[in-house]
């Protein structure tokens, strides 16, 4: 049996829960690097998609057994952006095929859902994902110096993360800028490259 849901899984756990506080429960214990990536990137008013969901051959295979998962494939939703210009919007919409057509049918209508910025899950707001993840839908500008906070009720809040992924520089959430040393050995390595 899978330890982990598959994200449609738990949006339907969500969609199903009657109370608000119980949405914000399943959540926050389901909660993983691929859920907060599809819900950053389904409702970040700062991102927005340069590419449209092709057509595609779903795949048959029973939930949990296909060769990739949204879990997955979500850290690459940064690709299909229009301030990602390393790839054309061509390659763009091959990878897009790939992936929709490698992971199993219900991801692949969520991933399209995601990439419309447009998720029809009842009581799944910006709002809610702002309240229950605070600073995930925080913008930062491709060119990493500028940062639009996420605003729903007329107040801004500080950042609470720093850093910018390598991969993806809009989402400052994932690593921090520097990264202290664990071990002694890590230690020593640094303060000898510091100190040359």
């Amino acid at each position: 049996m899978r330890k982990n849901l598959l994200i449609p899984e738990v949006l339907t756990r969500f969609h199903n829960a009657e109370s608000v506080v119980d949405k914000k429960r399943i959540l926050k214990e389901n909660e993983t690097g691929g859920l907060l990536y599809c819900l950053r990137y389904a409702f970040c008013p700062g991102i927005k998609f340069d590419v449209n969901c092709p057509e595609y051959n779903g795949s048959i295979r029973p939930a949990g057994t296909d060769f990739a998962s949204l879990q997955a494939e979500a850290r690459r939703l940064y690709i299909f952006t229009d301030s990602y210009k390393l790839v054309t919007r061509e390659r763009k919409m091959e990878i897009l095929l790939q992936i929709l057509e490698s992971v199993n049918v219900t991801e692949a209508r969520l991933l399209e859902q995601v990439i419309k910025q447009d998720i029809k899950i009842n009581g799944l707001t910006a709002d809610l994902v702002e309240e229950v993840f605070p600073g995930l839908l925080e913008y930062r500008s491709p060119d990493g110096k500028t940062m639009a906070p996420y605003i729903s009720s007329g107040t801004q809040k500080e950042n609470p993360f720093v850093g910018v992924t390598e991969t993806d520089p809009t989402f400052g959430v994932m690593a921090p800028k520097e990264v202290k040393p664990k071990t002694i050995r890590e230690k020593k390595v640094k303060a000898k490259t510091e100190s040359e």
